[in-house]
């Protein structure tokens, strides 16, 4: 399995952020790596709805989001979603300890702090792309 290997280009990709810039970067960056199946939510609530009723192979959610927030979206998932595996990357700005401990607490599969960088970005797909298979594989 090479180091390279990530997210199918033809997956499907859910950016959950109340900042426009913010989801605007992330979306740029990720068609750039050649992601062209992009979906946007403002809010968690926006984001569970879509969850619901699309299939999503990534969800990437901001910590700080008004409804609901990335932490409560995360917990939803985990907890009471038919979507309990689907791998989660949260994005914030803000180092907080009991923030990064719940969201750890929760199964989250990875954190990316913002500002987002590309290259981190890329690596981070590729390491919750990595122990995503190996979960599905049960290795």
């Amino acid at each position: 399995m090479s180091s390279e290997e990530t997210f199918p280009l033809n997956s499907r990709i859910l950016i959950a952020d109340d900042s426009t810039s913010s989801r605007d970067i992330l979306m740029t960056e990720l068609k750039k790596l050649g992601y062209q199946n992009l979906m946007q939510a403002t809010n968690g609530d926006e984001a569970r709805g879509l969850l619901e009723r699309a299939n999503v192979d990534l969800l990437m959610s901001d910590v700080h989001m008004p409804s609901m927030t990335g932490i409560a979206l995360l917990r939803w998932l985990r907890q009471e979603s038919q979507k309990k595996d689907l791998p989660v990357i949260i994005l914030t700005s803000s180092t907080e300890r009991s923030e990064i401990l719940e969201a750890a607490r929760l199964n989250v599969n990875h954190y990316l702090l913002k500002p987002i960088m590309p290259k981190v970005l890329k690596q981070k797909l590729q390491v919750v792309w990595m122990k995503f298979k190996e979960q599905k594989s049960g290795v």
